[in-house]
């Protein structure tokens, strides 16, 4: 049940993630918890997804691009899948 309810999730930010974790009373908060997916290996100093998340399917990118005058300006935002969700919650559940 909790599994089906979270894998069928879309994806959201980090901070998303924080607060879905703590109504499952797991104590964290959006920037420990980016603390610890860069100590755990999962994303990198600029808070995107490592060769292993990406293998793992845990995050996806959403690029976006706007302009300042005549440049384009392009951004991407690390986004957790529904199956990251279902993993983090997981693994922090069983810890």
């Amino acid at each position: 049940m909790f599994a089906e309810s979270i894998e069928n999730r879309r994806s959201c930010l980090v901070g998303e993630l924080a607060r879905l974790m703590q109504a499952y009373g797991i104590d964290t908060g959006q920037k420990r918890l980016f603390a610890w997916m860069r100590r755990e290996g999962y994303l990198d100093g600029l808070n995107m997804p490592t060769a292993k998340a990406q293998e793992l399917g845990l995050f996806t990118i959403k690029e976006t691009v706007h302009y300042e005058g005549y440049y384009p300006v392009h951004s991407a935002t690390t986004m957790v899948t529904g199956k990251g969700q279902e993993y983090f919650i997981t693994l922090s559940i069983e810890h």
